[in-house]
């Protein structure tokens, strides 16, 4: 695809996030244009390792407008998610152009847009909305690259089913959600010789279910979910931080079918080095440490802070006008980055936009 395009509104990122702020911009009567690298709508979803569902009931799950189709207190899998993120699409209209990853935002004073690179292709927009996520490059601590290549190495990002390891003697590093239902999965199949998992302390967990009722339930009745980064008086890391949820990870420890190592402070040759002075020596190692957010890409002054991360208020920048980001841990509640609460921002976000535009052109 080549030339180039003018929109109103581009949201960068058609995950979740995207798509519910595109709809809700369209309640404002604002159409965006939606840009997405991946091949499909819901491929980021599709790519995850097999047995992946949600800790989050069907009932939790639902975008603007569109309930998820699954019945109540049952958890859709990876392909659930995609596929319905691909009919919230379809259902609204929304117009997702795929196969388009930005490689650049910069704002020209000249015409007093926003330009965006995708490849060979620029688009110009006066509002953009950046809903890239935050599962954008899976991170590994530096000093992995000190074992030697007879250690195989994959990230939980890369990691699909028990075959990818079969035979082997398997250390998990980090005891998040995705590491802990990863060690489960590994502890249950026979081919697996040995799992390991390394953690300090573990997040805090909770049931799957208390007292006959999901565990999300009381989270809304007791307004988890909406709890701000002012209110925990703490940052956004910790505000968007994610609990255990049901997890069986602490009794597989206990009863020994997954072994604990203390947390990995380095590695060289063919050995991961403990806290406690241990030596490990897995076949394999996956390592299940989490993420970062790539804004490398943005190329405006100020708008980043000193970390490399938005300066905002609620998404909306506080140092460059009409720019916006969503779907980011912590962002404004604890619901932020989740399928089923994200729809709170996108509301907020389009109701800000849908305002400046109104106010353009009315003074126009």
């Amino acid at each position: 695809m080549t030339g180039s395009v003018t929109a109103p509104v581009v949201v960068i990122g058609g995950g979740q996030a995207g798509l519910a702020v595109a709809r809700c911009l369209q309640r404002e009567g604002v159409e965006p244009v939606v840009l997405d690298a991946a091949d499909r709508v819901g491929d980021a979803w599709r790519h995850r390792y097999d047995s992946l569902r949600l800790f989050t009931p069907a009932q939790y799950d639902a975008l603007p407008d569109m309930a998820f189709p699954a019945p109540a207190d049952t958890y859709p899998s990876k392909h659930d998610v995609a596929d319905y993120l691909a009919d919230y699409a379809e259902r609204f209209g929304i117009d997702v152009r795929c196969g388009c990853r930005v490689d650049r935002l910069v704002w020209s004073a000249e015409s007093s847009t926003f330009r965006l690179t995708a490849g060979d292709q620029q688009i110009n927009a006066s509002t953009v909305v950046v809903a890239t996520g935050a599962l954008q490059l899976p991170w590994r601590p530096t000093f992995a690259a000190g074992l030697t290549a007879d250690v195989n190495q994959l990230h939980a990002a890369d990691y699909r089913n028990p075959a990818d390891v079969s035979g082997r003697r398997v250390l998990i590093v980090g005891a998040g959600n995705s590491g802990g239902q990863i060690a489960e999965e590994l502890a249950a199949d026979d081919d697996v010789v040995e799992v390991t998992i390394s953690f300090g302390e573990l997040p805090r967990r909770f049931p799957q279910r208390l007292l006959g009722r999901d565990i999300f339930w009381w989270f809304q009745r007791w307004g988890v979910m909406d709890r701000t980064r002012q209110d925990a008086g703490s940052s956004e890391a910790a505000v968007g931080a994610v609990p255990l949820i049901g997890s069986r990870l602490p009794k597989l420890v206990k009863s020994g079918q997954v072994r604990r190592a203390a947390p990995i402070v380095g590695a060289d040759g063919a050995g991961l080095h403990a806290a406690d002075g241990a030596v490990h020596r897995p076949d394999t190692v996956i390592w299940a440490t989490g993420y970062r957010n790539d804004f490398t890409w943005i190329d405006i002054p100020n708008v980043l802070d000193e970390h490399g991360q938005p300066r905002h208020d609620r998404g909306i920048s506080t140092t460059k006008a009409n720019l916006a980001f969503i779907g980011l841990p912590g962002l404004h509640t604890k619901g932020s980055a989740f399928l089923g609460f994200v729809g709170r921002d996108a509301e907020h976000i389009a109701t800000v936009i849908g305002d400046r535009q109104a106010a353009t052109s009315s003074s126009a």
